[in-house]
Formats: structure tokens, C-alpha cells, sequence
């Protein structure tokens, strides 16, 4: 699982994710299998599935983003907009 949790002074939560996850795909795994374990294998793990699904009258968070992460894992770096609670803040 991808996670940038650690109590550090100084981390920049956004930024040093998306370097694990440039780290993870250059030690072998592919965009689809690196994206995963930032979204489903955390969400599996901690039984976190059923709250973040995206269906009607649910409040999800989510990410829009210009591109398709699951063949280029850098297209997570143009963030489109951000919703918390399914309310968009960006």
C-alpha cells in the first residue's frame, strides 16, 4: 500500500505521494497495479470500501483529473478538481 502517513515535520502529503507512486512503477509495477495501491488495496485493507463509493446520495471524496492513471500514472499530477465530502473545494 502506497501512503505517505508518517507523522514527519515537513511532508507535502500531494507531492510525496506522487513520488512513491513514480518510485512504485519504476520498481517494476505497472500503472494499473501502482494506482491500486493508493485507491482499492488501502480502501480493502482498512474496510474503508463501502464509504467511499461513488453512487447517489453518497458524499465521496474523489479526484477529476485530465488523463487516464491507469496507463500513465503521471496524468494524477493534472488535477482537475477535488471534491471532500461531495463537496468540490478546487
Amino acid at each position: 500500500m502506497a501512503g505517505t502517513d508518517a507523522p514527519n515535520l515537513g511532508i507535502n502529503f500531494h507531492d510525496d505521494l506522487l513520488e512513491e507512486l513514480r518510485l512504485l512503477k519504476a520498481s517494476g509495477l505497472s500503472d494499473f497495479e501502482t494506482l491500486k495501491t493508493a485507491t482499492i488495496n488501502p480502501a480493502i485493507a482498512f474496510n474503508f470500501l463501502e464509504n467511499q463509493l461513488i453512487k447517489e446520495n453518497n458524499k465521496a471524496n474523489f479526484l477529476l483529473i485530465d488523463g487516464d492513471p491507469t496507463s500513465d500514472i503521471e496524468s494524477l499530477s493534472k488535477i482537475m478538481g477535488i471534491w471532500k465530502s461531495g463537496t468540490r473545494i478546487k
